[in-house]
């Protein structure tokens, strides 16, 4: 029972004094639809239910990509992805936050994995509750500063994600681990 749980939650939270900033949806094949597409899409919406019972501004929320697919194609479909997702949002006053990836390399994948193209997809979104969750981890992983991408977003990031890499692969270490600049980070911020 969900709602029972988000109650529960809830009363411990506040017994606790305790505040969640942000929530992370599940994982899934966001502009894939297979035999998981719909559970996952389903779970995506509790999760956003559930962010605002709990009083949590956003919920971080994958971009989608698929092999053999242009930009513009990945583009229409993410925009689908997230228009569903945006009118349960609208319900909520709950924002979605699009992480950007760590590089990744694929063969015949467009990935969004990095501020400028990040900051056009949610440009092409366009709506006032879809912004960006920056993670800075994902970010070392590029060859832009953070301080750059950080400016391309500007007020579009609204939730961080902290964790540290040595730029080679998403290694999730702690910071000041890694060789992630940390002063390019907070200049951007």
């Amino acid at each position: 029972d969900p709602k029972a749980h988000q109650q529960a939650v809830k009363e411990q939270m506040d017994r606790l004094g305790v505040r969640f900033v942000q929530s992370h949806s599940p994982m899934g094949r966001p502009i894939v639809k297979n035999e998981d597409y719909e559970a996952f899409m389903e779970g995506t919406k509790t999760c956003i239910r559930a962010a605002a019972a709990l009083d949590i501004p956003g919920v971080v929320v994958h971009s989608g990509y698929a092999p053999d697919i242009s930009k513009g194609e990945a583009f229409e479909r993410n925009k689908e992805f997230y228009d569903e997702l945006l009118t349960v949002a609208e319900e909520c006053g709950v924002n979605i936050w699009i992480e950007n990836f760590n590089r990744m390399s694929k063969e015949n994948v467009y990935w969004i994995d990095n501020a400028p193209e990040l900051r056009e997809l949610i440009d092409y979104i366009d709506h006032p509750l879809c912004h960006a969750c920056w993670d800075a981890g994902h970010g070392n992983m590029q060859d832009m500063p953070q301080d750059e991408s950080l400016r391309i977003l500007g007020s579009h990031v609204q939730a961080l994600h902290i964790q540290d890499n040595l730029a080679d692969r998403d290694s999730h270490l702690y910071p000041f681990c890694g060789s992630l600049n940390f002063d390019s980070l907070m200049k951007g911020l």
